[in-house]
């Protein structure tokens, strides 16, 4: 009997989603869901903010939040009114997640030198340097002075390297400052875009220029600090 039930159990499920299909696929229909359609939304590179600096932090985060409205607008509601082509989607959603990355490296970046001249601060070093000179000049021994002279040819290239590097930082803020403002722009250009059959596409592909310049524009400055960067991680 228990095996009849079950059998009959059986039956009545496979039946249900029988009579069930239609009615998800009107929904999909209705509702633009269909299928794995909701895979095809890229997925952001995460932020991790803690690591970040505070004063980077707002690019950072406005950045973010741009590349979403990006992407909602790519792959959102109005993208599927205006029949915007799928493989322009992907092509420009794919250059936002890449920007994206470029963008949160350099705050990577910016957050390493920030810290390498907080450890070597200019102001600190050109006190040890008066401190030096003075011992110099009231040194007795040979021996003592040779060391001394050492000793204030280090701090020099320490003063030297942490100028270099302020520069940097200021080079790399300004990077991130404008793309973090390219990538807003994008998010208003497309929104108008969708919002106009006649030029969704148009202004998809002018979109893809653009972020594709401010791609290789923060990939200059990175390449631009590697070597800074080389030398910060040589002096600690």
């Amino acid at each position: 009997m228990s095996e009849r039930t079950g059998c009959l159990g059986g039956a009545a499920l496979a039946m249900g989603a029988v009579l069930a299909a239609p009615l998800l696929a009107i929904y999909a229909l209705i509702t633009g869901k269909q299928g794995a359609g909701q895979d095809d939304r890229p997925r952001l590179p995460y932020l991790a903010i803690s690591r970040m600096h505070r004063a980077d932090r707002p690019a950072l985060q406005a950045a973010q939040r741009s590349a979403e409205r990006c992407i909602d607008t790519l792959y959102g509601p109005a993208a599927r009114e205006a029949a915007l082509d799928e493989a322009v989607s992907r092509e420009v959603s794919g250059e936002i997640v890449s920007l994206l990355e470029r963008v949160y490296e350099l705050g990577e970046r910016l957050a390493e030198a920030r810290q390498y001249v907080k450890r070597h601060d200019v102001d600190a070093i050109s006190r040890e340097q008066a401190d030096l000179e003075i011992r110099l000049e009231e040194s007795t021994t040979v021996e003592e002075r040779t060391s001394l002279r050492e000793a204030m040819k280090g701090l020099e290239e320490r003063a030297r390297h942490a100028a270099t590097v302020n520069q940097e930082i200021r080079t790399l803020s300004a990077r991130l400052t404008a793309a973090s403002s390219g990538v807003e722009t994008l998010a208003a250009r497309l929104a108008r875009g969708a919002t106009d059959p006649d030029q969704v596409t148009s202004g998809s592909r002018e979109a893809l220029r653009d972020v594709r310049e401010q791609q290789e524009a923060a990939e200059r400055a990175l390449q631009a600090y590697a070597a800074t960067a080389q030398e910060v991680k040589r002096l600690g």
